[in-house]
């Protein structure tokens, strides 16, 4: 059973990143927190074990945090499985840090969706840039903010009043000039001409 623990830091700029750190080391996982103390602000959420099982992992971390650092060496094996779960999850950005400098390691890791390889003991400069580019991805891949789209409905007194060939012309006008989608409904569903007028099959 995983146990978290929440700290408040003194940390860098206002909307700073949402961290977690995960590791059932306390020295390694207390260095990991003073390094984050030293160059960030926010509030990093400490948890001191690996969730017990990978489905689990969703549950424990669900969509909280921009960042989540994973201690390698406490358990290598698990620790990659770890990272690569939250990659695929999509949960956060992954951080890795090891007191190895192990090549073949280091590759697993990426391959695993790992963006980043700290070693240890931390450097205060590496631990910042890391923080610096996890905090640019986050902002390149923030999805757009999406609007919503307008409803307009064409409708006549009587049949034979001009609303079909009015809304298919002005359903073609505003696709063409507006280069959004655009989505015509005709709603006489028995005896409609919208596709009549467009020149195509219902």
């Amino acid at each position: 059973m995983s146990t978290a623990v929440q700290i408040p830091v003194p940390l860098i700029s206002a909307g700073g990143l949402s961290i977690a750190v995960i590791s059932p080391d306390d020295q390694r996982r207390n260095e990991a927190i003073n390094a984050l103390g030293e160059c960030q602000y926010g509030t990093i959420r400490e948890f001191i074990s690996y969730p017990s099982d990978l489905n689990d992992v969703s549950q424990m971390l669900g969509n909280n945090f921009d960042v989540i650092f994973v201690d390698l060496d406490s358990d290598p094996e698990y620790a990659i499985d770890l990272v690569e779960s939250i990659c695929t999850l999509r949960l956060a950005t992954a951080i890795v840090y090891s007191a190895q400098a192990d090549p073949d390691l280091l590759v697993r890791c990426m391959r695993a969706g790992a963006r980043e390889y700290l070693m240890l003991p931390f450097d205060k400069g590496e631990m910042a840039e890391a923080l610096v580019r996890v905090s640019t991805l986050r902002v390149a891949l923030r999805p757009s903010k999406k609007t919503n789209g307008r409803l307009l409905v064409f409708l006549s007194a009587k049949g034979g009043s001009g609303a079909t060939t009015l809304a298919c012309n002005f359903a073609v006008s505003l696709a063409q000039e507006s280069l959004q989608k655009t989505l015509l409904i005709d709603l006489n569903l028995p005896l409609g001409d919208a596709a009549i007028t467009l020149g195509i099959k219902a």
